[in-house]
């Protein structure tokens, strides 16, 4: 007996993820305001070792930086808020628009609705596990890192 797991419907995994991550980027954005004016000299200065280096456009021109923790963490912190604004959009839009593409599709090429299906559902789900991934490394600079000075 094969049994089908509902992505898009109202009882559906995507259902289920919109309501966690729909409450993420004003967690998200609480992080990047706390970073952003967190007391400690330590955030300010670069990151031990190598540090992570980033691309910027300055008065026209693309150059690099070497991180501060801070400049880190607000770069990620922001990412963090773009990615779970997407998902949520994306998440609507799926569960509101699927059966009618599913429908427009299927009678000329019921093969193209699995393909499709199969590539957003790997590029969500891919999107999400790295979300959380770099939410719990997050987590762990808020709540250890940050207050731990370099020796």
């Amino acid at each position: 007996m094969e049994r089908r797991v509902d992505l898009f419907g109202a009882s559906g995994v995507i259902n289920k993820v919109l309501g966690f991550i729909q409450s993420l980027p004003g967690f998200y954005l609480a992080a990047l305001a706390a970073v952003a004016t967190f007391n400690n000299p330590d955030m300010d200065r670069l990151m031990p070792g190598t540090p992570p280096t980033a691309r910027i456009l300055y008065n026209g021109k693309l150059i690099t930086v070497e991180l501060t923790r801070r400049r880190m963490l607000c770069i990620m912190f922001a990412y963090l808020t773009v990615l779970s604004f997407v998902l949520t959009m994306s998440s609507i839009a799926a569960m509101t628009f699927a059966e009618d593409i599913k429908a427009a599709i299927q009678e000329n090429s019921p093969l193209l609705i699995r393909w499709i299906k199969a590539a957003f559902t790997s590029i969500y789900f891919g999107a999400l596990f790295q979300m959380l991934t770099i939410t719990m490394w997050g987590l762990f600079y808020l709540g250890e890192r940050m207050h731990t000075p370099d020796r």
